[in-house]
């Protein structure tokens, strides 16, 4: 299991790609801010523009936009963004959410009008805390190579056509492929890594084994001797390495990783509050306790008696 296996696992992530949009003439779609979710839209034919905030971008096909925070954004067919009443239609078949603007003997891609985009869009849970999500910037955009996409379209093309039986379990299975796809290819190039980050801590040769070695197994006994061992680095080298590419210390990044693998326990096993807590590497209950309401603002039981979301919806108006 490599990094990006383990902070998905991590994370607890959970998503499906349940929404097809089919646009024509004039659309507009405004997408509110949503918590503990990211919202993936991935171009399969035609164009369009994005707003955020103030910055708008035009997608086009094999364009993929994923906001791990799922921050307030429009989808329209108009630069400026600013058509509001042309609002679109939804209904509901199988598994998938339909967004349809434009008569539907109309909705098929034509050279005469520009105007027209073909989406599907995906949606994400995961941990509130997750340490994945919060090394990525508030909007990804990325062309994937076709040659990994094209299968992944022809896929969901057939879901939508047929609802055949197992169909929620292809398109939770599908989402999965297309957030690795995603991460894969925003991780390609280093110069889309903030200043300070997990991941260009991970890039840093002298610091890779390590994070590597925290993420399998954090509840090890990680005192600054060992991890100045593990990365062959004297220990004023090693404490101003480490806070200069990851931003924060050793042990303050240890101390999370520690309590998101036992939030991820406290949902995934029926092992006892204390047991998780010793399993990964607390000294006792009380000590894990006071730590994990302070991170989570919840006890552990609490946390784990909470419900997921139970909707995985679609691109809101």
């Amino acid at each position: 299991m490599d990094i990006l296996d383990k902070l998905i696992a991590l994370a607890q992530i959970r998503g499906a790609i349940n929404v097809k949009c089919q646009f024509k003439n004039d659309w507009f779609v405004h997408h509110s801010k949503k918590e503990s979710r990211g919202i993936a839209h991935l171009v399969v034919a035609g164009s369009g523009y994005v707003k955020v905030k103030e910055m708008v971008l035009q997608i086009t096909r094999g364009d993929i936009l994923f906001f791990p925070y799922a921050d307030e954004h429009i989808l329209s067919s108009c630069r400026l963004c600013d058509n509001q009443h042309d609002v679109v239609q939804s209904e509901e078949y199988g598994e998938f959410v339909f967004k349809v603007q434009g008569p539907p003997s109309l909705l098929s891609l034509s050279a005469q009008n520009p105007n027209q985009i073909h989406l599907f869009c995906a949606n994400f849970f995961y941990d509130s805390s997750a340490e994945l999500i919060a090394n990525l910037p508030s909007i990804i955009h990325v062309r994937p190579d076709a040659a990994q996409l094209e299968p992944l379209i022809y896929l969901l093309e057939n879901e939508t056509k047929h609802f055949a039986l197992g169909s929620a379990g292809v398109i939770n299975s599908l989402s999965q492929m297309l957030l690795v796809l995603i991460l894969r290819e925003f991780l390609s190039d280093k110069t889309n890594l903030a200043d300070s980050s997990l991941f260009k801590g991970w890039y840093d040769v002298r610091l890779r084994t390590l994070i590597e070695q925290i993420l399998l197994e954090p509840e090890k006994v990680w005192s600054i001797e060992v991890m100045c061992q593990q990365s062959h680095l004297s220990r004023a080298q090693f404490m101003r390495l480490f806070k200069q590419q990851i931003g924060r210390s050793p042990h303050a990044f240890v101390h999370k990783i520690r309590l998101q693998k036992a939030a991820m326990l406290l949902k995934q096993t029926s092992h006892s509050v204390l047991t998780i807590s010793l399993s990964c590497g607390f000294l006792s209950e009380t000590h894990f306790g006071k730590a994990f309401k302070r991170q989570y603002g919840v006890t552990p039981s609490e946390y784990r008696k909470s419900e997921p979301h139970q909707t995985i919806d679609g691109i809101s108006q």
